[in-house]
């Protein structure tokens, strides 16, 4: 006789259990990863944004103020007006591409979402 049992439904279904909670182990450290990675570049991209925008803000009101110093004596309203219409077409230049990004940017969690999507493909025996 030998000294280890026969594997049984018992240790199959312990086995199992063993293997689930190792992918499920898994799977939440690369959530979690990715979820650092997703956290980590929204900050960066917020704090450029700010900073590109306060620059930017900046620079286009000293701009617009030289023009119309510039044009004061002749062009007053045409400067002012031109200033005006350049500032409307860039903001709403910018609000078109924050709309096209934000409705046609990357799924968060991906990476996750797809190694899932592969163990239920191998859980159900389709590869």
């Amino acid at each position: 006789m030998s000294a280890t049992p026969e594997a049984g439904p018992r240790e199959a279904l312990r086995s199992l259990g063993a293997n689930l909670a190792a992918l499920l182990r898994i799977r939440g450290e690369l959530f979690s990863l990715e979820l650092k990675e997703e956290l980590r570049r929204q900050k960066e991209l917020l704090w450029l944004a700010t900073v590109s925008g306060l620059f930017l803000a900046a620079g286009f009101i000293a701009a617009a103020i030289l023009v119309v110093v510039v044009f004061w004596d002749t062009y007053r309203i045409a400067a002012i007006a031109s200033v005006t219409g350049a500032y409307l077409c860039i903001g709403g230049w910018a609000l078109l591409r924050l709309r096209d990004r934000v409705s046609n940017g990357p799924a968060p969690f991906s990476g996750t979402i797809a190694e899932l999507e592969r163990d239920m493909d191998m859980i159900r025996g389709s590869e």
